[in-house]
């Protein structure tokens, strides 16, 4: 009997620190990602969907937008979705030591933690690194670029994550034959993907970030063959709709299972 597919969504919810270190410099979406979030939990509910927000954990300390929304985050919880941690402060994990990365990993654990009153045990690091995993023969030349040698690779990570308590990660790396390809092409891999362990912790790989056609794609692929689709994406920049045109955007039947 063939595995239905299943579609797992991310919204990385960063408010304003996340805007602030932006690669592409410094931005003002804090009071956009809560906005577009107030609509998405609708939009969520209208059609029964349950998914993970990764929340920034500072973004749950008290206080005002755009950087702190913890009646937001709770109500994440409320509305039956779940929390997972995004770090402390949109933090860059492959620039972390051990000790900066347990602290980071344990401090927004427990804010998040303390304000929706259920346990946190899922992760998403910040631009979707370290994706430096030479098991998989994936390089991480962005975790190298960036700040120099890395620190924290995928293993050191997940290793990080088992020790906090957490019990699932969203990753991404490029195995070497991928990354080749897209330089000779231009065209980067994305294609559904199967759970897999590292270092004791359950980890997902991302498929694809957005709802244009590629993700589409990638979804249908997964509901036909029976693997996960996994998208991630960000509420401040997401199109919502209220129509009937968010059929196209949010329906897709997964083995039978209307999942979203």
């Amino acid at each position: 009997m063939k595995h239905p597919g299943r579609l797992l969504i991310y919204w990385d919810y960063e408010l304003q620190r996340g805007a602030d270190v932006s690669p592409s410099g410094k931005h003002d979406w804090g009071v956009e990602d809560y906005r577009q979030t107030e609509k998405l939990l609708k939009l969520l509910d209208q059609y029964q969907v349950k998914t993970t927000f990764a929340v920034v954990g500072f973004a749950a300390l008290d206080g005002d937008l755009p950087y702190h929304a913890p009646v937001q985050i709770r109500e994440m919880t409320q509305r039956g979705h779940e929390v997972a941690s995004h770090t402390w402060m949109h933090d860059w994990v492959p620039g972390l030591t051990h000790m900066q990365l347990l602290e980071t990993l344990r401090k927004s654990k427990e804010q998040l933690e303390e304000v929706t009153g259920k346990p946190v045990i899922s992760f998403a690091p910040p631009w979707n690194a370290p994706r430096t995993f030479l098991k998989k023969t994936s390089i991480g030349l962005y975790d190298w670029r960036r700040n120099g040698r890395p620190y924290t690779d995928i293993p050191k990570l997940c290793k990080a994550l088992r020790e906090t308590g957490y019990r699932t990660a969203r990753i991404s790396y490029e195995p070497l034959h991928h990354m080749l390809l897209r330089r000779l092409t231009g065209k980067t891999v994305k294609q559904p993907t199967r759970a897999e362990w590292v270092e004791g912790i359950l980890c997902l790989k991302v498929s694809s970030g957005g709802f244009a056609a590629d993700s589409m794609a990638i979804i249908q692929h997964a509901a036909q063959f029976g693997r996960n689709a996994v998208i991630y994406g960000h509420p401040n920049t997401c199109l919502l709709y209220t129509s009937d045109a968010a059929d196209d955007l949010l329906c897709v039947d997964l083995g039978g299972r209307r999942i979203i």
